[in-house]
């Protein structure tokens, strides 16, 4: 059972989104669950965030929380 489903990730990343400024950046990291399995929902969250006049990018990076995550979320209002 997940911890958390995908309306609520959407509802919480919309908040973020909301509450940020002009040009503000979010982050969300990790992409992936502690037993390194990828969020199965991440391109269905993306394209629907996408309608929020964000801009987002998956980013590489070299900070492992979770061994497997090598990638966050990056969203500019």
């Amino acid at each position: 059972m997940e911890q958390f489903d995908y309306d609520f990730h959407l509802k919480a990343i919309n908040e973020l989104i909301r509450i940020a400024k002009k040009d503000g950046v979010i982050r969300i990291y990790p992409l992936t669950g502690f037993k390194n399995e990828p969020y199965p929902y991440l391109d269905e969250l993306i394209k629907t965030l996408s309608s929020n006049n964000v801009e987002m990018e998956l980013k590489s990076t070299n900070f492992r929380f979770v061994p497997s995550a090598t990638h966050f979320l990056n969203i500019r209002k």
